[in-house]
């Protein structure tokens, strides 16, 4: 029998709030403890004030209530007066830790029992570790910018507040949070799972290349998954963030054996896309037939998307940033709702989230039972 008292409550900013309601379509085909509340777009209030201050607002009582808050990065540059549609929405990383302070606040004050912050996609990750000068060595006067959102974990910790986050750019991630204040999963699943329907029997065509050594843990288990082989990885010069001032691939296997592959390159983030585009056509100089990205986060800056497009290169991406990719073919686009939903679902009964969320046969061994495959 279900507590009315200790119902989940799904909330989601405008930018938001299609992925929410897919969570929450899923999450009603689960056993949830104490129940699930309906869930209704409108329950979360955000806009701006004419000075462009946040004007937020909870519109539905969450008294007793674990709380479920989907924040995006994508923000109101200006108010709006009809309706959220009307609002002019861009990419602004500063909001998101603005909002999930804000927000945090209202929940707090509203009397949730807990509150969880998801967001798939979590900016200022990118100051991860501080950095030396190139001439003396002397280590810089640097933040650790992803301590602002550690920071407000733990001005909520008496309501068990955490940040569910997928595939962070920074790896130690959870080494910055209160014990137990961050949840990360990971996009691997998804893309496997994306690979062995997109080609089939013609896996054999494929090869995984890494975009560099970090991500290469990330590439090999993909390759793994769907038995495909591991090529390599590539080392980068970079005279500033975004470009790529020399390349040197590293070749695990002949480099003649790339001719006529069809070229995956996994990782977290694409921002500009120069980076990436530099080493696909570095592929395709080596004989790689085709090149596929299989990006966590598309954050698509300086006109990424077009420049993408020029270079002949397939984008696979989710839906932690909501875009409008009409208009451009070479794009597809996963949802991260599945595993989103399994997450919460784990941590509201106490269950271990990574079960099959890191496993890829049991992921889709559990989906094809849901009949979901």
């Amino acid at each position: 029998m279900s507590d009315e008292f200790r119902k989940v409550t799904i909330l989601a900013d405008y930018a938001s709030r299609e992925l929410a309601g897919k969570v929450h379509g899923l999450l009603t085909e689960k056993q949830i403890p104490n129940g699930l509340n309906d869930f209704n777009p409108d329950d979360l209030y955000v806009n701006r004030f004419r000075s462009r201050e946040y004007q937020i607002r909870i519109d539905t009582n969450v008294r007793g209530r674990d709380v479920f808050v989907f924040i995006s990065p994508l923000s109101l540059t200006d108010r709006w007066a009809g309706s959220p549609e009307e609002g002019n929405y861009l990419y602004l990383p500063d909001s998101q830790l603005a909002k999930t302070d804000i927000i945090g606040d209202a929940l707090s004050q509203a009397g949730a029992s807990s509150i969880r912050f998801v967001m798939p996609h979590q900016t200022y990750q990118r100051q991860d570790s501080k950095s030396t000068d190139a001439l003396t060595g002397e280590p810089q006067r640097e933040p650790l910018s992803v301590r602002g959102f550690s920071r407000i974990v733990s001005n909520y910790q008496s309501q068990g507040a955490k940040i569910l986050t997928v595939s962070p750019h920074f790896r130690q991630l959870a080494a910055i949070y209160p014990a137990g204040g961050l949840e990360e999963i990971t996009t691997r699943v998804v893309f496997s799972e994306y690979l062995e329907k997109k080609f089939g029997k013609k896996l054999a065509q494929l090869a995984g290349f890494s975009p560099d050594a970090g991500a290469e843990r990330l590439v090999m288990g993909i390759c793994e998954d769907v038995g495909i082989v591991y090529f390599g990885h590539c080392g980068k010069d970079r005279s500033k963030p975004g470009e790529v001032g020399g390349l040197r691939v590293y070749s695990h296997l002949p480099i003649e054996q790339i001719k006529d592959k069809i070229v995956i390159i996994p990782d977290d983030i694409i921002d500009s896309g120069g980076t990436l585009i530099t080493t696909a056509t570095q592929l395709m100089e080596l004989g790689a037939k085709q090149v596929y990205a299989l990006m966590a986060h598309p954050v698509l800056t300086d006109n990424a998307l077009e420049k993408l497009k020029q270079g002949k290169l397939n984008l696979v991406t989710t839906d932690s940033i909501s875009h409008d990719f009409s208009g451009y073919p070479n794009v597809d686009v996963v949802s991260l709702d599945y595993i989103l939903h399994e997450a919460i679902a784990s941590m509201v009964s106490g269950a271990s989230i990574s079960g099959h969320l890191f496993n890829y046969q049991r992921f889709k061994e559990e989906k094809q039972r849901r009949r979901l495959w």
